[in-house]
């Protein structure tokens, strides 16, 4: 091996401190939590610092875009909805608007979308754990020590790390 476990898990906790500091200090707010908090100016230079193409015209209109998207929709029915449907819209409207300004998990749990985007997200974690992809990980060298491929166990296991590490960042980097 490569090193010892010892050095391996030092390796790794400091590198998962480095990479925690790191975020906390140069990670900014999302766009939308900053215009939500009524704070257009920093969210128009976030939006030039993470996407450096952006004028500052540009930059003003994704931020008027992300008012308006969280703006409530109006009282009166829309097209397609009966009155009892636009009524009970207008109450979850009500009931989430006030549950966001208590703001945590109340805020969540009050809207029913909110509530089933957590579902999906909750229950990608599981199944992503429920996989294994961490014992796979984990076990990668040996997994690849016992395939027999010619290539060092250590170095493809390093591959392999890498390879989720650039899926990873690019799937994070289209999220926002």
């Amino acid at each position: 091996a490569w090193a010892d476990w010892k050095v391996a898990a030092t390796i790794a906790g400091v590198l998962a401190t480095a990479t925690t500091i790191a975020c906390k200090l140069y990670m900014p707010e999302t766009p939308a939590y900053l215009v939500q908090r009524g704070k257009d100016q920093e969210a128009g230079g976030v939006l030039r610092r993470l996407v450096m193409n952006r004028t500052q015209q540009q930059a003003e209109d994704i931020v008027a875009e992300i008012r308006k998207a969280g703006e409530d929709v109006p009282a009166k029915p829309t097209q397609g909805l009966n009155q009892a449907d636009a009524a009970d819209e207008r109450k979850e409207i009500a009931k989430a608007a006030e549950a966001k300004a208590k703001g945590g998990i109340s805020a969540i749990l009050s809207s029913r979308k909110m509530r089933r985007s957590l579902a999906i997200v909750s229950l990608l974690m599981f199944f992503q754990q429920f996989t294994g992809i961490n014992c796979v990980m984990y076990f990668s060298t040996q997994i690849l020590d016992a395939a027999g491929y010619g290539v060092s166990a250590s170095k493809a296991a390093i591959v392999l790390a890498l390879a989720q590490l650039v899926g990873t960042s690019l799937s994070a980097s289209q999220a926002d």
